[in-house]
């Protein structure tokens, strides 16, 4: 289940409480560098920041917003189980 704690921040809610996106560090990195592209070539084709982007692929630099994971899930065409680990999943 997704619920907005803050205005378009990701947290997840499970039965031991929230906890946030930003202490997972996503696939993004090896999926963008599977299809040959550079984090500004990612960047430029989504409009997401290179910060923001380095930010989601390091697990550094809080909470990425819902429409920023959104907006890259849809240009590479992966879901959120191929971007976030399996973990996240299992603690829901």
């Amino acid at each position: 289940m997704i619920t907005f704690r803050v205005p378009s921040t990701i947290v997840l809610n499970n039965a031991k409480g929230e906890f946030a996106l930003e202490k997972y560090r996503s696939r993004l990195k090896e999926i963008r560098q599977e299809a040959g592209l550079t984090v500004s070539e990612l960047s430029i084709a989504t409009g997401v920041g290179e910060r923001t982007i380095v930010s989601i692929e390091t697990a550094c630099g809080g909470n990425p917003s819902i429409g920023t994971v959104l907006r890259l899930m849809k240009y590479l065409k992966i879901n959120f189980e191929d971007l976030y680990p399996a973990e996240i999943l299992d603690e829901l």
